[in-house]
């Protein structure tokens, strides 16, 4: 949060721990309403909404299973194999040692797009890991 309050632009509000449940206009944004973690909403006024995704991970109960963690994350394989043979895991909860981490949402896509796919092989052994491009697709 702290790196969020960095900036002091006159123009920029920053609405921290909210969720937007309605964005309004057609063609263009137009306004949002949000509501707050102390359950209060608000209508604001807008033409642009940038989302700040993020948070601190918390494995909960799963951190009560016998998966390997490290850092606070469930370490996997780079195919996202945890340590237990066929259970997998993607995003911002894995941890591969060697590789490091990069916590972007884009590539937690790219980690449940690899973790589906070795999962797929482990099902059908006549599946290819690599499903061809989308772009060949019928």
């Amino acid at each position: 949060e702290e790196s969020l309050r960095a900036p002091k632009l006159d123009n920029v509000k920053l609405h921290l721990n909210s969720r937007i449940t309605q964005v309004h206009g057609t063609d263009v944004v137009t306004g949002v309403d949000i509501i707050n973690n102390a359950n209060e909403s608000e209508h604001i006024g807008c033409d642009l909404v940038l989302a700040a995704l993020g948070f601190h991970i918390n494995l909960g109960a799963i951190s009560n299973w016998p998966l390997k963690t490290e850092k606070g994350s469930i370490v996997v394989k780079v195919n996202m194999e945890t340590n237990i043979p066929g259970i997998f895991a993607a995003g911002d909860v894995t941890f591969t040692p060697g590789l490091g981490k990069s916590k972007l949402f884009v590539i937690g896509f790219s980690q449940a797009t690899i973790a589906v796919n070795t999962a797929k092989t482990l099902i059908d052994e006549q599946a290819s890991f690599f499903p061809g491009h989308s772009t060949s697709w019928k």
